[in-house]
């Protein structure tokens, strides 16, 4: 859960550190045949005013969002961190959805999109209406109070244990991390990650830096529920005694396995979808991955807060989930027809982790980071 306490030049100091990472359907009742008696007229009265709200019922919440957003002008700024291809599929779809509305996606390094958002939170700068970041933020960005929360129509048809409890993020896709490892040197993958632990992986294995917030963080992370926390930390010292080659960012730790320089790593669903065939590298879905879910969020001092929302609301829909998996990018919707659907990618008869088991790193980021950074201090 956010904290209630206000910011502080600590905080946003602390921050710095840590970061060095269906519509509502109304049946239209018909109105009641006019008559000259007074009675009757104040019947007809009613009836029509019973009209007109069911008919407002059926034009749904979206509809006066609709009406909002046109009168901010329509525009919206959004901050994604990096990814511009998405950028420009998400700005296409939309505005060919609402033709009187424009994007402006602007893409920002993932390393230095969260200390944007929060120097232009505490400064009152102008900053963006929505922004795109995992829930690995959350703690920082609420103590921050960067984001606001919403409720959105399209949040009833995404999976109940990816969303936020607050209402302040908002899922729109999903990465599936596990192990990646490279074929020609291994033949036998692990059936459990514990067995990383063990000294017959030393100098194999490769994940990004705990310190980014990513993909080995939530893969870090999400044991500690399962497991306990006894089990969590013999588990870490043994990755720890393994001479983990910590590399920048995740694709670096895709391409030390591709090279052959390590076995074995930590990355997501897209470095193996998107490689070309006879890559010598593929996924260990013989355990369940973890989803690294990125989410999409509105912030406190948006300057277009209704065409935002808007936004938000085709992003999370049929529409705007089709077009996120057309970057390759597993949609947060379940059913969406894609090969990259969670669905279509695991094994039949796996799924991954519940969303659930994240959620206590969610709201006490702090505390699991102090427990990596002793290990792998960055």
């Amino acid at each position: 859960m956010g904290q209630k306490r206000g910011s502080t030049r600590r905080d946003l100091l602390r921050a710095a550190a840590a970061l060095g990472g269906g519509l509502l359907l109304g049946a239209c009742a018909p109105a009641a045949a006019p008559s000259a008696a007074p009675a009757s007229a104040s019947a007809a009265a009613k009836a029509s005013a019973a009209a007109s709200a069911a008919a407002s019922a059926a034009a749904g919440p979206l509809a006066a969002l609709e009406d909002a957003a046109k009168k901010e002008g329509g525009d919206v700024l959004w901050y994604l961190p990096g990814s511009p291809d998405l950028g420009a599929a998400l700005k296409k779809g939309f505005e060919a959805a609402y033709p009187w509305a424009k994007v402006n996606a602007l893409s920002v390094a993932f390393n230095a999109l969260p200390q944007k958002l929060i120097t232009e939170a505490v400064t009152s700068a102008p900053t963006a209406d929505v922004f795109m970041l995992p829930a690995a933020f959350r703690q920082t960005m609420l103590q921050n109070k960067v984001p606001a929360a919403a409720t959105l129509a399209s949040d009833k048809l995404l999976p109940s244990d990816l969303m936020d409890p607050q209402g302040y993020g908002h899922p729109c896709y999903v990465l599936l991390v596990a192990n990646e490892y490279n074929t020609n040197l291994v033949k036998d993958p692990p059936t459990d990650p514990f067995q990383l632990a063990d000294l017959s992986w030393k100098g194999k294995i490769a994940f990004d830096k705990p310190q980014n917030l990513g993909q080995s963080t939530i893969w870090l992370a999400v044991r500690r529920k399962t497991w306990g926390d006894a089990k969590w930390q013999q588990w870490l010292d043994g990755l720890k005694a393994n001479d983990v080659f910590i590399t920048a960012t995740a694709g670096d730790s895709y391409s030390a396995v591709l090279r052959g320089e390590r076995a074995i790593g930590v990355g997501s669903s897209n470095d193996t979808l998107s490689q070309k065939p006879g890559t010598p590298v593929a996924a260990d879905y013989k355990y369940p991955p973890v989803r690294f879910v990125q989410y999409i969020w509105l912030t406190a001092k948006a300057s277009h807060p209704a065409t935002g929302k808007l936004f938000m609301e085709w992003v999370l829909s049929k529409d705007g989930q089709t077009a996120m998996a057309s970057t390759k990018r597993s949609p947060a919707m379940a059913g969406i027809d894609s090969p990259v659907a969670v669905e279509k990618i695991l094994p039949a008869g796996m799924s991954p982790l519940p969303g659930s088991d994240l959620q206590d790193f969610y709201d006490h980021t702090d505390e699991y980071m102090s427990q990596l950074t002793k290990r792998w201090s960055g």
